[in-house]
C-alpha cells in the first residue's frame, strides 16, 4: 500500500489542473520512497545506492510504476482536449500555443512558466531533483568530444559518440515517454515455446531500467503542459478546426486510446493500489481525459456526449386521448 502524500492547497479548486498536478506528484514521490526500502545494500560501493532488487519487489514496483504512467497519460489527455476546446471557440488560441512551444523550445527553463494552465510553474530545480533518491536514477550525463558544440558530420564520428555516451551514462536508456499507443509490431515465431519454470520472487535482478522508468514520470510531470501542447499541435493539425461533432464517418481520432471506451480505468490498475486516495484520482482522471475528449469531438468512432446516457423515450407520457364530435345529421 502506498500512502497518499498530497500537496494540494486547500484554496484551489479540487478538480483544477494545478491540485491533481500536485496529487500525481504526491502519488510519485511516495511510490520513489517504497522502491527505496525494495533496494538491497550494496557493500562493495559505500557512496551510491545499489540497483539490485528482489525479482518480487520488480514486478510490484513495475505495477506501480504502470499506474503512474497511465494517470500521467489521462492528464496529458485532458489538458490537451482543453486545449482543443479552447482552439475551437478562441480563434487566436491555436496561433499562441505556437508561440509557446517555439518559446519553450528556444528556452527550455521558460517552459512551464509560459504554459497556458501554470500546472507546475512554481517547481523549481532543487524540487525536480529532491523526487529521486536514486544514484543509478539521475539524469544522463551527455560527454562530448566536442566542445564548440558543433554535430560531427562524419557517420564514425557518429557512432562513437553514441557509443561513448551509452557506455558512461548513468541510466540506461528507455526512451521516451509514450503518450498514445503504438502499433505493436506482431511478432510470429515457428518456435513452440519451451518449458518455463517460475522465477524465483526472491532473487535478485538488475532494476535499472526500472528505476530509470520510475524517475522519468516527476519529469514527465513537470512538462505536461508542454507534452499536451505538441500533442495538440502535432497529432490535431486536420480536427482542430473542426467543431463538435464534424469527425467525418467512423473516422478515429488521434488522441483516442482504447481504455477511454468505458467510463471506468482498467480494472488490474485500480486494484494496484489499496490507496483509496489514488483510487478516486485515477477514476477522475480517467473520467476527466474522456469526457473532456468526447466533448472536443475526438473520442470514440461515431461517440458524442451523449451516447453513453440512457434512451428514456419509452418512459415519456402518452399522449393525450383525441376527443371527436359527432357531426349532427
Amino acid at each position: 500500500m502506498i500512502p497518499a502524500m498530497s500537496e494540494t492547497a486547500p484554496d484551489l479548486p479540487n478538480n483544477s489542473p494545478l491540485a491533481l498536478a500536485r496529487r500525481v506528484k504526491g502519488y510519485i514521490a511516495a511510490l520513489i520512497s517504497l522502491a527505496q526500502g525494495y533496494l538491497e545494500p550494496d557493500d562493495t560501493a559505500q557512496t551510491r545506492a545499489s540497483n539490485q532488487m528482489e525479482h518480487g519487489a520488480t514486478v510490484k514496483l513495475r505495477t506501480h510504476i504502470h499506474r503512474l504512467e497511465y494517470q500521467l497519460r489521462c492528464y496529458i489527455l485532458w489538458l490537451a482536449a482543453q486545449m482543443i476546446e479552447r482552439a475551437n471557440t478562441e480563434p487566436g488560441y491555436l496561433s499562441h500555443l505556437k508561440n509557446l512551444t517555439s518559446i519553450a523550445q528556444a528556452q527550455p527553463s521558460l517552459g512551464a512558466a509560459l504554459s497556458p494552465f501554470h500546472v507546475c510553474g512554481t517547481q523549481t530545480e532543487t524540487d525536480k531533483n529532491t523526487l529521486s533518491g536514486f544514484y543509478g536514477c539521475e539524469q544522463q550525463t551527455k560527454p562530448t568530444n566536442n566542445p564548440e558544440g558543433q554535430r560531427p558530420s562524419n557517420s564514425i564520428i557518429l557512432e562513437q559518440e553514441r557509443e561513448l555516451r551509452r557506455l558512461t551514462a548513468k541510466t540506461p536508456s528507455i526512451g521516451g515517454f509514450q503518450i498514445l499507443p503504438s502499433p505493436k509490431k506482431s511478432r510470429r515465431s515457428s518456435r513452440t515455446p519451451g518449458f518455463k519454470f517460475t522465477p524465483d520472487p526472491l532473487r535478485l535482478v538488475d532494476a535499472s531500467r526500472l528505476l530509470a522508468r520510475m524517475n522519468r514520470l516527476p519529469r514527465v510531470l513537470k512538462r505536461a503542459d508542454t507534452y499536451a501542447m505538441k500533442l495538440v499541435l502535432s497529432n490535431c493539425k486536420s480536427a482542430l478546426p473542426l467543431k463538435k461533432g464534424e469527425l467525418e464517418g467512423d473516422q478515429t481520432s488521434p488522441l483516442y486510446i482504447p481504455p477511454f471506451a468505458n467510463w471506468l480505468p482498467p480494472d488490474t490498475l485500480w486494484s494496484s493500489t489499496e490507496d483509496e486516495a489514488e483510487r478516486t484520482d485515477l477514476n477522475l482522471l480517467h473520467y476527466l481525459a474522456s469526457s473532456a475528449l468526447i466533448r472536443a469531438g475526438h473520442g470514440p468512432p461515431g461517440t458524442n456526449a451523449a451516447d453513453d446516457l440512457p434512451d428514456l423515450t419509452p418512459l415519456d407520457p402518452l399522449p393525450p386521448p383525441q376527443i371527436r364530435l359527432l357531426s349532427h345529421p
